[in-house]
């Protein structure tokens, strides 16, 4: 049996740290193998990864180290860290229950819901009979004082740094435990309203402790109750006994934790009168000794602390590394549609351009190619004090503000090899970009318009929420939105033999007009990495024309362009 929590423990450990470094880890995202769900706790100490669950399961494969090493005769970080499991999922089934009474039951019928329940269960009832088992093998520190007709058993008491460690970190624990469960129930009707009677009658501090009360209360009746010991008292190795080293039973268990409440208790260890234990008829005693040096643990708990601050300087750089790598990508796949719209350049462009000294934007409205050359009308702020005097952002009010200023607006000529020199990253600042007649700043491109068609931009992409609001973990969904003319989607269509792409919801064909509802397009099958998909519109001019929709493999950005 104890080699079987030994190998146990380490599969648990290493799995447990592994799904903490993958950012994409399905075990990760189930929350099955969080050792604690403090989500609001933990958020200051993330780093890039969750250095809290990942610190703790590295504490636990020290343990199990040790556990191994000792002949399974050293275990209370095995035990501590098994004491933490048990009661968190108990907590996390009830938070579920909570979450299902009050607010639904979307998602249950979810198939990863429903395996992750189940895995969580067997986790619970595993971590449950583990511990039982571990503290039943061990027993309780004595004495024994030979007389001429009888002998006595005198048990060591815990020393009060001992008695202190387990207060401080059974306190800490009685609120890592209970703190996402107060969080779910402070959104639940139900709560709010007793919440706010309980502070109508009796005050906020009132209420307050009797919240904590009834935690701690909870907290101390399990652990002690069922294994004789809270997990502070399983991590100094002691445990709660009677006066003859037998387990107490659970009415001095009640008057124990009772006890607990009494004004100025919790510091009478420190004149040696412990009423909780005088009052129960209880001590806390330690166990017997494995031979195992105290002072090995400050090395694991230490070296737990230093491995974490080092994987944090680690994982960010890999992680800023593995970002710009993807930013370069993302810049060259920009790069490759602009260079492409300039090699395809016709009369309904408008090319937006960035100052880079930091002045007012530009607009180019191609108005005739003529093989390398580009005659175009340069459209400006207009210096009056009209409220239409700054260039429009989106592509039909700048149409309008085209067609009403035209007049004032001055054509120059310009080279398209020069508009390809403005072909930059959007924060490079080190090119000098390309000069543009009449003008002397120079200039970068930031976007490209179509005249009197579509503008479409990708509003998201999400993966595993469908319009609906439901959960899909086969589904890819691209939203898009139309700044521009009206136009109707008439087909969509991907040669990809590994994904199929179609209309989110509605039927063909779907109109997207300027500034509506978002336009879904769904992806099933393998379509998470890299993909391309050909969308066909129609104008309200029965003009057709197509885009395309794309993402290179190891790249988050989709890049939305026409096909001329």
């Amino acid at each position: 049996m104890l080699r079987k929590i030994a190998i146990i423990s380490f599969a648990i450990s290493i799995l447990g740290m592994i799904s903490q470094l993958l950012p994409q880890s399905a075990i990760r995202y189930s929350g099955w193998m969080n050792l604690v769900y403090v989500d609001s706790l933990k958020s200051g100490i993330t780093f890039g990864f969750n250095v809290y669950q990942f610190g703790l399961y590295l504490f636990f494969f020290f343990g199990s180290l040790i556990f191994w090493r000792t002949n399974f005769r050293e275990s209370r970080i095995v035990k501590f860290m098994f004491s933490m499991m048990v009661f968190s999922k108990i907590l996390g089934f009830l938070s579920i229950i909570i979450s299902i009474s009050s607010f639904g039951a979307v998602g249950i019928a979810n198939p990863i819901f429903v395996i992750s329940m189940l895995v969580t269960l067997g986790l619970t009832f595993m971590s449950f009979v583990f511990l039982k088992a571990l503290q039943e093998n061990q027993q309780a520190s004595f004495v024994e004082n030979q007389y001429e007709t009888s002998s006595v058993k005198i048990y060591d008491d815990a020393s009060r740094g001992k008695r202190l460690l387990n207060y401080i970190v059974d306190i800490l624990l009685i609120v890592a435990f209970f703190w996402p469960l107060f969080e779910l129930l402070i959104n639940t009707r139900f709560f709010q309203s007793i919440a706010r009677s309980m502070e109508d009658i009796l005050g906020d501090r009132v209420s307050v402790w009797i919240l904590y009360f009834i935690c701690s209360l909870s907290y101390y009746l399990f652990f002690e109750g069922i294994f004789g010991a809270t997990p502070g008292k399983l991590l100094s190795n002691t445990i709660v006994t009677i006066d003859d080293g037998e387990k107490p039973q659970f009415s001095n268990i009640f008057t124990r934790t009772l006890s607990r409440f009494v004004p100025f208790e919790a510091f009478s260890f420190l004149m040696n009168a412990n009423w909780h234990d005088r009052w129960s008829q209880t001590q806390v005693t330690r166990l017997e000794s494995t031979g195992f040096k105290t002072r090995n643990y400050w090395f694991a708990f230490l070296g737990t602390i230093a491995i974490c601050i080092f994987g944090v300087f680690a994982y960010n750089a890999v992680e800023k590394n593995i970002s710009l790598v993807e930013f370069e990508r993302e810049q060259h796949a920009q790069q490759d549609e602009f260079n492409e719209r300039l090699n395809n350049l016709d009369t309904n462009n408008l090319i937006r351009l960035y100052d880079l000294n930091y002045g007012p934007e530009i607009v180019l409205k191609v108005e005739k190619v003529n093989g390398a050359t580009v005659t175009a009308t340069m459209i400006e702020e207009i210096p009056t004090d009209s409220v239409d005097r700054n260039i429009p952002q989106d592509a039909y009010r700048l149409e309008q503000y085209y067609r009403l200023h035209k007049s004032k607006f001055k054509q120059i000529q310009i080279q398209i090899s020069a508009l390809k020199r403005g072909v930059l990253a959007e924060d490079d600042r080190t090119s000098k970009g390309f000069a543009v007649p009449q003008k002397t700043s120079n200039y970068r491109i930031a976007k490209f318009f179509d005249l009197y068609k579509p503008d479409l931009n990708i509003a998201s992409t999400d993966i595993a929420i469908d319009p609906e609001g439901k959960q899909s973990n086969d589904a890819h969904y691209l939203r898009l939105t139309n700044s521009a003319w009206t136009a109707r989607l008439i087909d969509v269509k991907s040669d990809d033999d590994d994904a199929k792409w179609s209309l989110g919801y509605g039927q063909l064909p779907m109109p997207i007009s300027r500034n509506s509802a978002q336009l879904v397009i769904m992806g099933k099958g393998d379509v998470l990495d890299a993909f391309e998909v050909e969308l066909t519109f129609k104008d309200t001019l029965e003009r057709t024309s197509r885009y395309k929709l794309s993402r290179e493999s190891n790249v988050s950005q989709v890049v939305i362009s026409p096909i001329k």
